[in-house]
């Protein structure tokens, strides 16, 4: 099995070829056991170079839908930096 794919047809490297999945604008339905996430020639040989990424997301209506789980927890943190302030006061 080569590790690289086959040249171009005018002789130039094959590209390294890689994919971002993002969650959120619902571009993509979620991914569940079994999608083919990349589907060769059929002639293709394997390569090591493929590469995926992939962006996990909160979904529980109405609280938070197709959220991103980092941009969830960045607003949390500005909401309780926002919050802990206003507790001054009674200290």
């Amino acid at each position: 099995m080569s590790s690289e794919m086959p040249p171009l047809p005018d002789g130039t490297p094959s590209p390294i070829v890689s994919a971002f999945f993002g969650a959120t604008g619902r571009a993509f339905p979620p991914l569940k056991v079994g999608d083919e996430l990349f589907i060769a020639l059929p002639d293709a040989e394997p390569s090591d170079h493929l590469t995926f990424r992939f962006e996990v997301a909160i979904s529980e209506p109405p609280i938070l839908e197709d959220e991103p789980i980092l941009e969830a927890l960045r607003q949390m943190i500005d909401l309780v930096d926002g919050l802990i302030p206003t507790f001054k006061p009674l200290l």
